[in-house]
């Protein structure tokens, strides 16, 4: 999907002075931005790891990822929390190159395809952040050889382990018991209880008459000649995919019942078959293992990369000197809330 466009606001505040040969980056409503066409080299940093900036587009975009998912975060929390985030991207990534562990770039989009489900449009990302396509390849790389690093050090992935081996204390922290299983099944039952869910075909049709005449086939027990797309969902999915009359009736029908043709943006028709209606069930321990497995081990993974994150932090050249700090130091003398570093400090290398 999509990233949302940068937020304009018609006030324009200033973060603090920039070093005589540094451009400062505005912070337009409320997340800093950069104008199209902006030299990456003329912008000041909002952080350094080991010598490498982290610019005010790749935080700002970071940031806006961010608030699509966690909306109320506040924004001096939102700006720490997207900048130590990139930081551990950073380091790890680095170590990655350090040990030659290359990706290419079929490799790159597989992750992105499995990760996200889709990979950047880096021509369109870059105009819209004013920076270049082969940056965001670059950023999108970071991201990819972080996560790599870490599935190899745990031992989840194996095809680069000539280069990157696994860390026997790294490999435990993401074993899963059986009893981590049912634990964590006794206390997350409701995660795994299945929602009110309907299942549909969707047929696709060129025009209204022929909707019209695939509807009355469906009525009589006919197929039609056309695309079918099956559908197993959630109800309250349902909104996501359709408008809101539809979506409810689809939501309310029985089994067997037709819609009336569906106009489409692209100017083709849909029309609609119910298959069936689920109610809500709690799911059982054996039915449930295998994501109750992934659920477990995605937080191990995350404890795992914390630990390897430490680890690269420990000996590595930093600014500010709470880049890696879960909150931000917001007890400190003199700290600016645009940019969370103390303006006392020197500005960065």
């Amino acid at each position: 999907a999509p990233l949302p466009a940068p937020v304009v606001a018609p006030v324009v505040a200033p973060v603090v002075a920039p070093p005589p040969d540094r451009q400062a980056a505005p912070v337009v409503g409320t997340l800093p931005v950069l104008p199209p066409g902006t030299n990456l080299a003329e912008v000041r940093p909002l952080a350094m790891v080991n010598g490498e900036a982290l610019t005010s587009n790749d935080v700002a975009l970071n940031m806006r990822m961010l608030q699509r998912n966690v909306p109320d975060m506040p924004f001096d929390l939102l700006l720490h929390t997207s900048r130590r985030l990139l930081a551990e991207e950073l380091v790890l990534s680095r170590e990655a190159d350090r040990l030659g562990m290359d990706l290419t770039d079929e490799m790159v989009e597989s992750y992105w395809k499995r990760r996200y489900g889709y990979v950047p449009d880096f021509d369109e990302v870059a105009r819209r952040e004013g920076t270049t396509a082969a940056h965001q390849r670059d950023v999108a790389r970071r991201s990819a050889q972080a996560d790599m690093y870490v599935l190899h050090k745990v031992g989840l992935r194996k095809e680069l382990s000539q280069l990157v081996a696994v860390d026997p204390v790294m490999a435990r922290i993401v074993s899963v018991t059986p009893r981590q299983l049912r634990e964590y099944y006794q206390e997350n039952r409701d995660r795994f209880r299945r929602p009110a869910t309907v299942g549909f075909d969707v047929y696709l049709l060129k025009d209204q008459q022929a909707a019209a005449a695939a509807r009355s086939l469906l009525e009589s027990g006919g197929v039609p000649a056309a695309p079918v797309a099956p559908q197993t969902l959630p109800v309250s999915a349902l909104g996501d995919l359709f408008p809101e009359a539809v979506a409810a009736w689809i939501g309310r029908s029985t089994p067997g019942e037709v819609s009336a043709p569906i106009p489409t943006e692209d100017g083709e028709w849909l029309v609609v078959r119910i298959r069936e209606q689920l109610p809500p069930q709690e799911a059982g321990f054996a039915d449930v293992q295998a994501d109750l497995r992934d659920a477990i081990q995605m937080d191990l993974l995350i404890q795992a990369r914390q630990a390897l994150v430490s680890r690269l932090a420990h000996a590595a050249v930093f600014w500010p000197d709470d880049l890696f700090e879960r909150v931000p130091r917001a007890d400190l003398e003199g700290t600016d809330a645009s940019l969370g570093r103390v303006a006392s400090d020197p500005p960065p290398p």
